[in-house]
């Protein structure tokens, strides 16, 4: 029988890929992070992560966790950005990304 390299490649590559996505959705519990209200403030940097396939502009927390914004002001779409952010996690949300929970800004300030 004869073996493909090719195929064999992609097949470990998705492999690898699959077994990330798992690991890192099963690493944090969303639920722990917005407690019983739903909502959360923290300090984050703003980040264009556009490159990725179904991504745009996401925050990412300080303490690493990534969150996607549905309704982040243009005004604020500056890489690296810091800023103090106010958000509610939107349950009835997925995308296509995958990077974090979806949540809804409802307030933000830069930090200068």
């Amino acid at each position: 029988m004869r073996s493909h390299p090719r195929l064999m490649r992609f097949v470990r590559s998705a492999g690898a890929a699959l077994a990330v996505v798992v690991l890192v959705v099963c690493s944090c519990n969303v639920r722990d992070l917005f407690q019983n209200d739903d909502e959360i403030s923290l300090y984050a940097t703003v980040r264009n992560f556009a490159g990725l396939d179904g991504c745009g502009w996401v925050l990412q927390a300080d303490e690493q966790m990534t969150y996607e914004p549905t309704n982040l002001d243009p005004l604020v779409h500056q890489e690296g950005l810091r800023v103090w952010v106010k958000l509610r996690h939107r349950r009835d949300l997925y995308s296509f990304c995958m990077v974090g929970p979806m949540v809804d800004v409802i307030a933000i300030r830069p930090i200068r």
